[in-house]
C-alpha cells in the first residue's frame, strides 16, 4: 500500500464500497492503463471483496501516481482478451505468472 500510494511503481490504489458496511476501502492492484481502459489481473481469483464490491456497484474509483479516475462498466474476462490489448512487456509478465482472469473497466472520469 506505501508503494501504491507514493505514486512511484506500477500499482495503484482501489477505492471501493463494501458491499454490505457501505465503508469506503482501499486495495493495492498491479492496474495496466490502455487508453481509457483499465485491465487488473485477478491473482487471488475471482472470490476476492474488492472485486466483489466493484462489479457490485459497478464501478470504482482508482488513484495512480496521485490522480484519481472514476471508472465503470465492470466485467471479468479471460486473458485471451486482455493480452489481445495488454503492451508486450505487461502481457509477458502476466503469461509467466499464468494469470487466466482479469478486470477490465473503462475510465469514465479524470479527477
Amino acid at each position: 500500500m506505501t508503494l501504491a500510494k507514493s505514486g512511484k511503481g506500477p500499482f495503484s490504489v482501489v477505492y471501493h464500497m463494501g458491499r454490505k458496511s457501505g465503508r469506503t476501502y482501499r486495495t493495492p492492484v498491479l492496474a495496466s492503463y490502455v487508453g481509457e481502459t483499465i485491465i487488473i489481473p485477478l491473482s487471488y481469483g475471482e472470490n476476492v471483496d474488492w472485486l466483489r464490491n466493484i462489479l457490485a456497484q459497478g464501478g470504482c474509483e482508482i488513484v495512480r501516481k496521485n490522480k484519481r479516475v472514476a471508472a465503470a462498466n465492470p466485467v471479468v474476462i479471460d486473458s485471451e482478451i486482455s493480452f489481445a490489448v495488454l503492451p508486450e512487456k505487461r502481457r509477458k509478465l502476466f503469461e509467466r505468472f499464468k494469470m487466466d482472469r482479469f478486470l477490465r473497466m473503462h475510465v469514465i472520469e479524470n479527477r
